[in-house]
């Protein structure tokens, strides 16, 4: 099923400026991710003066979106008030830059996912090139009426 913006944009709880999902493709356990980056993004003038290059932060944010996502579409519990959070990254890696211009592609599988959890493994690539892998965990916060610490 394709998922446009709008949906997506429905099932993450990020907003502008900070999306890096541009489309995705979701599957039985799988989703794939796109997100096009663009000359003028605001923090490739500085990184780097004359080789500009997504942030590897940047990458292991738009895995964690990914895995947001597809947590947030095939969890037992999902609900609007309820947020998906990341817990962990593990097993990162990086292989190549993604460079102004580029598509970043992401593939992430659920190994598993149970009503408030889940894990997910990701893998980054650009025109068939593998660009980063990483695993996640994503646990869920109560909606502010089950917070304990107000």
């Amino acid at each position: 099923m394709h998922l446009g913006r709008a949906e997506i944009l429905r099932s993450i709880p990020h907003r502008e400026p900070f999306v890096f999902i541009d489309s995705a493709e979701l599957g039985d356990d799988t989703l794939t991710a796109h997100y096009r980056l663009d000359a003028d993004q605001p923090f490739l003038a500085g990184h780097f003066p004359g080789r500009p290059m997504m942030p590897g932060v940047l990458i292991i944010e738009h895995m964690a979106q990914a895995a947001n996502l597809l947590v947030g579409l095939r969890g037992a519990e999902r609900s609007e008030s309820k947020t998906q959070v990341l817990c962990t990254i593990d097993q990162a890696k990086f292989f190549r830059p993604l460079e102004p211009g580029q598509t970043l592609t992401t593939m992430v599988r659920a190994i598993k996912i149970f009503d408030s959890m889940g894990i997910i493994g990701a893998q980054s690539s650009t025109a068939g090139y593998e660009v980063a892998r990483a695993r996640f965990k994503f646990g869920t916060l109560p909606s502010d009426q089950d917070r304990t610490d107000r």
